[in-house]
């Protein structure tokens, strides 16, 4: 994750925030650590530290902003070593405007403790699970070529349309969504236009497609936990869509969804997700995560 600061004559806190991080590190403890070689899954907390680096940046940050290929966001990210779990790199604009950016090993914890780490402050620490067999691959997302970074802007009228539509087209069908979410109505949008792309390609042919959604389940526990919890809280709703018409049955499967409610092992759901993942990497997968609801506004480290 980035953020990104106009000129508020905060370039002589960078020494603020590595003294903030450095005390913060003292409870994050893993996040000093390196990952063992042997059994990358595990954290030597050897007390080495996180990574620190800073660069500057030709140009203002409001001309960055404004011309963005978003491609370029890759610069400001302080891409290490994989044993190294955690790394943060500060970009200095020439107008004094400023980028933090920080990358977390998903090992160690998920996209919400990013989020709350950001702040550089003990808010609440890890869990402790003594004997846990997590005997999982999970996702990887190799570097290509081929990829690349689109942004998309949907005005509040078009979201609120298409809610419309999808209350109406289900009531008429008889299996009524009463109150889909933006996260939800984006996802199927996005997904549906995927699937056409992906069928023109094929010569018009429908090939069994995979949607993956990444769920914060901090708060869907037996025993539900602080939404601060650190570690990796979080569970992988997979759908295979074998034909066009279960397109449109996404939020029925989300609601029957028993697993949502269930997980109580800081593996995430790793187990469950085994015999799913063998069936969904046989298909070309839509990978969805939205952080929508998050606290992202509220990193302000202070200043």
């Amino acid at each position: 994750m980035v953020v990104f600061y106009p000129n508020s004559a905060i370039h002589a806190k960078t020494l603020d925030l590595k003294n903030s991080l450095s005390q913060t590190l003292t409870q994050y403890y893993s996040f000093a650590g390196r990952h063992a070689k042997i059994a990358s899954a595990y954290v030597d907390c050897n007390d080495e530290g996180a990574e620190f680096l800073e660069a500057s940046v030709n140009g203002t940050l409001s001309n960055f902003l404004q011309n963005s290929l978003h491609e370029d966001l890759d610069q400001f990210f302080p891409y290490s070593d994989r044993v190294i779990p955690f790394a943060v790199q500060v970009s200095h604009f020439e107008c004094g405007g400023m980028a933090v950016a920080m990358s977390l090993s998903h090992k160690v914890a998920d996209g919400t403790s990013l989020t709350q780490n950001m702040d550089f402050r003990l808010i609440r620490g890890f869990l402790p699970f003594e004997n846990i067999n997590m005997n999982f691959v999970g996702l990887s997302i190799e570097s290509s070529n081929h990829s690349i970074t689109r942004s998309f802007v949907f005005p509040n009228s078009k979201m609120n349309k298409m809610k419309n539509n999808i209350k109406s087209t289900t009531a008429e069908s008889g299996r009524p969504i009463a109150n889909p979410t933006r996260v939800e109505v984006l996802n199927w949008l996005l997904y549906k236009c995927s699937v056409a792309a992906a069928t023109k390609n094929s010569s018009g042919s429908f090939k069994p497609t995979g949607v993956c959604h990444q769920m914060n389940i901090r708060n869907k526990m037996i025993e539900p936990l602080s939404k601060n919890t650190i570690g990796n809280y979080y569970f992988s709703m997979e759908i295979l869509t074998k034909n066009e018409r279960e397109i449109n049955e996404t939020q029925e499967a989300k609601d029957a969804n028993p697993q949502s409610k269930k997980m109580v092992s800081n593996t995430s759901g790793a187990s469950v997700l085994e015999e799913k993942q063998r069936t969904i990497d046989e298909t070309e997968t839509c990978m969805f995560t939205s952080i929508c609801g998050y606290p992202a506004y509220g990193i302000d480290f202070g200043w």
